[in-house]
């Protein structure tokens, strides 16, 4: 039952796609991949309703009610009788001309993700934390059928899309099977590609998409993860995802990219524990990017935002309300409390904070630019800064240096003010904070190198 856990997350989220009509703007390819993310997090979040409602986790339970109402979202969107897959936005778009850079990017393209797809399947889960935590509480649940357990779990206060989605693919296929069930990350990493190009294929020329998505690729850090069960490959997906529907909503106007972009945020939140606080960011950003905004008026601002927050804190709200309330209320005698120490935060304004701050920025330089982890691909980005002219920052520029500009001074305040300073002993806790932005850097980089070239489509306006 391989192909059913190919074709069943994409199957669901191509229905939301349909409804949001979001299949009139953009073309099959980029569909098929936003298909597929948007599905896995449809799928982790009706297991943890399912979970709440204390009904066994089974393939019948998840997959079938979920086709159910993904068939019923289908027929809504055939009743209004309108054209499918019209990809309007894609239409103009010139093909772009074939040389010999072209080929060698494609090249590569396709043995990173062959490569990807060869390691992922021969080589079971084995890395620490996947097996430590992952993937043992992916097979609780797909044993034990239900949440009853989570609260003597490693590590019980982590949101779950992660074990949750290792063992819907456990259910899917009929039994637990550690090396198959890692299909799901090469299956986000082709994905990835995908959206990767074609977003930028609508803000930039296509040798510089090519571009931005080869220097993507060229991270062995960032492949690395997209081979292992860790939660940041996902993090940093689903935040690449939400700002790029961010970007193609301030670009169009589309209110459905502004509710892609929120589904995407309360995604982020149930995958790692900072991932409600980079819902938060990303709604600060939508908030600053309507103060800026000179094209609306205050009711139509006041509508964007709560569009976007309604759904990705509503989505966030399901996960935290459980934990809160259920699971931290089931716990009468817990010896280990390192799990609670994640979520109180204590503040240190001693003098060893100017001292912090030297380590950390020490620490940051080795990391960019002193490791194999990201290639050439940040020398490159601040090169390219040099080239920048104020007057090329678009707004889908300026939305991608606020979530950076945000993302830094948190970790830094995070990493100097509080206790968790003491994660910089260990380079790759650092290495994975950076993961979680590096997508946004070849983005730039392509941006930049387009020349602040736009992508005008027929009959859309700004």
């Amino acid at each position: 039952m391989m192909i059913a856990i190919i074709l069943l997350p994409i199957f669901f989220g191509l229905s939301i796609l349909f409804v949001l009509k979001l299949d009139k703007l953009l073309n099959i390819p980029i569909l098929l991949a936003l298909s597929f993310a948007l599905g896995t997090g449809v799928i982790t979040q009706w297991m943890l309703i399912l979970g709440i409602l204390q009904i066994p986790f089974s393939s019948t339970s998840i997959n079938l009610s979920l086709s159910i109402l993904s068939l019923i979202l289908l027929v809504v969107r055939l009743y209004s009788k309108e054209k499918l897959c019209e990809g309007a936005l894609y239409k103009d778009l010139k093909p772009g001309t074939k040389n010999i850079h072209t080929i060698i990017l494609l090249l590569f393209l396709f043995a990173t993700i062959v490569c990807i797809f060869i390691i992922s399947m021969t080589i079971p889960v084995l890395t620490w934390d996947a097996v430590a935590t992952h993937a043992f509480n992916a097979k609780i649940f797909y044993y034990e059928k239900s949440l009853t357990y989570l609260p003597n779990m490693p590590h019980y206060t982590y949101p779950c899309h992660i074990p949750f989605i290792l063992s819907w693919a456990a259910f899917t296929q009929g039994e637990w099977d550690s090396q198959s069930i890692k299909i799901i990350f090469p299956l986000m990493f082709l994905s990835f590609v995908f959206i990767k190009y074609y977003f930028l294929r609508l803000l930039t020329d296509r040798n510089s998409a090519l571009i931005g998505t080869g220097l993507l690729c060229s991270s062995f850090f960032f492949v690395y993860h997209a081979t292992i069960c860790y939660r940041d490959f996902t993090m940093c997906f689903y935040i690449y995802t939400c700002l790029a529907s961010l970007c193609l909503w301030s670009k169009f106007q589309k209110t459905s990219f502004l509710v892609l972009a929120g589904l995407f945020a309360g995604f982020v939140s149930f995958i790692k524990l900072e991932g409600t606080g980079y819902a938060v960011i990303l709604a600060l950003i939508l908030f600053v990017m309507l103060i800026l905004s000179k094209t609306k008026n205050l009711k139509k601002k006041i509508i964007s935002f709560f569009t976007f927050t309604l759904i990705s804190w509503g989505i966030a709200a399901i996960y935290h309300c459980y934990k809160y309330f259920i699971v931290f209320n089931s716990i009468t005698d817990r010896s280990d409390k390192g799990d609670f120490d994640l979520n109180h935060i204590q503040i240190n304004f001693s003098l060893e904070l100017f001292q912090r701050l030297t380590v950390l920025a020490q620490k940051y330089l080795t990391n960019l630019f002193s490791t194999n982890n990201w290639s050439t691909v940040w020398p490159i980005f601040f090169i390219c800064l040099l080239k920048l002219k104020r007057k090329n920052i678009s707004p889908e520029m300026l939305i991608l240096f606020l979530f950076i500009a945000l993302h830094t001074v948190i970790y830094t305040l995070g990493y100097t003010l509080t206790q968790h300073f003491i994660w910089l002993k260990t380079d790759t806790a650092l290495s994975r904070s950076i993961l979680h932005i590096f997508p946004i850097i070849p983005a730039l980089i392509a941006m930049i190198l387009s020349g602040g070239q736009e992508h005008k489509a027929n009959g859309l306006k700004r």
